[in-house]
């Protein structure tokens, strides 16, 4: 299993579309991930809250009133890339390719007004 990002959009009729990231563009790491990547120490130590929830949690979802906060977060996880392998072992260039996932699967929701789901 694989942990992924996705973005759903309102549509007219009141429910929900899926909107397509793209080939890969969901990824965020194998299931063995929630706890060797995201719900480790360093994750905390970088002060993040929402990604080292997947260590204890199922998932989330982000609503537009969070998508900053959500950004944030992985921004943070890209620009620590180096310092999150040196806690994990995690190669920084796999990170980096996570982080970018969810930042565009947050200008996704943006410019659809929609949300992001992370599971």
């Amino acid at each position: 299993m694989t942990l992924n990002v996705s973005v759903w959009a309102a549509s007219p009729d009141g429910g929900e579309v899926h909107v397509e990231l793209g080939p890969g563009g969901g990824m965020i790491g194998d299931e063995s991930y929630r706890t060797e990547l995201w719900g480790t120490p360093v994750m905390k130590d970088l002060g993040l809250t929402l990604l080292p929830s997947l260590g204890s949690e199922w998932g989330f979802i982000v609503r537009e009133d969070g998508l900053d906060e959500l950004r944030h977060e992985a921004r943070t996880v890209r620009d620590a890339a180096g310092q999150i392998e040196a806690a994990t072992g995690i190669p920084a260039d796999k990170i980096r390719f996570y982080a970018e996932n969810l930042l565009h699967a947050v200008a996704s929701a943006r410019e659809t007004r929609g949300s992001v789901h992370v599971a």
